[in-house]
């Protein structure tokens, strides 16, 4: 059995270099199982992974407060309970405020689940985020949801697929009743 990774990989911030193509992916694949045993006659399967969707998706928050002493703190109305990846295996991705994108502010990008980790970005360049602004973190189709969790209670947020200017849901958001239905009496 051959394990051939996770599939063709995304640029998850602008810092990042642009992953390769999928011509240059699937070259290299082929080369390296030849190379290494698989001869021209055998199939072989390749999973394009998060490919296909990572930047399908975006997540939005919104900004419930800023405060300021050593850093400016932007904390928003989600975090480690949709996006664990950066806290979990330091995974970055990248921030702005949904209609002043290309800001100048270094903030920390934080959730609202009063964890010393719960940092979506460390160094968020933002234009003067504000309360109520909209934050949109690019990239994360591929791993949002699957790897949502009810961490401290909270629930899930919507799922929704925009298309030419329509948007509809496909998931809804979870409400507390969903999180207490299974409890036993």
């Amino acid at each position: 059995m051959w394990n051939l990774g996770g599939g063709l990989g995304v640029r998850y911030n602008q810092a990042q270099p642009s992953p390769p193509t999928i011509e240059q992916y699937v070259e290299a694949i082929v080369q390296a199982a030849h190379a290494n045993g698989l001869g021209r006659e055998r199939r072989l399967l390749i999973e394009p992974g998060r490919a296909l969707s990572a930047n399908a998706g975006v997540t939005l928050y919104t900004v419930e407060s800023v405060r300021r002493n050593v850093s400016r703190w932007v904390a928003v109305d989600g975090g480690m309970s949709d996006n664990i990846r950066p806290m979990l295996y330091g995974a970055i991705i990248e921030a702005h405020v949904a209609d002043r994108f290309d800001g100048a502010s270094e903030c920390a990008l934080v959730g609202k689940h009063c964890e010393s980790g719960d940092v979506l970005v460390r160094d968020a360049l933002l234009d003067d985020p504000r309360p109520g602004d909209v934050i949109v973190t690019p990239a994360t189709g591929a791993y949002g949801y699957a790897m949502a969790s009810n961490y401290n209670g909270v629930p899930r947020p919507p799922v929704i697929f925009c298309r030419d200017g329509d948007a509809r849901v496909v998931v809804r958001r979870e409400s507390l009743e969903d999180l207490t239905a299974r409890d036993a009496p």
